[in-house]
């Protein structure tokens, strides 16, 4: 159950992650090798604080209300009614324990 709700939460993260704009745009095919080079460096040193951070988020503890507003969040994207239903009776026996 934690690690349902820990894939949940990263992927609301990513989701949320993904509508930032990009640091720096990516280097054409004309660009020098440390040009490249250092977009790489800076990627990877974005990656490695998103990575950090996404770590101590899933880490935190919860409170039911936000277990609750995550689970229901997961029914929501469901595409089948069935799914979605099966998912919303989780996310009440969650609120009720």
């Amino acid at each position: 159950m934690k690690q349902m709700f820990a894939m949940m939460s990263l992927s609301l993260a990513l989701v949320a992650g993904a509508a930032e704009p990009a640091a720096s745009p990516v280097p054409g095919p004309a660009a020098s090798d440390k040009e490249r080079i250092d977009y790489l460096i800076r990627q990877d040193q974005l990656h490695t604080a998103e990575i950090a951070r996404l770590k101590a988020e899933i880490d935190r503890p919860r409170t039911r209300a936000e277990l609750f507003a995550a689970c229901m969040q997961a029914a929501k994207s469901q595409t089948s009614a069935m799914g979605a239903e099966a998912v919303g009776e989780h996310c009440d026996k969650l609120w009720t324990q």
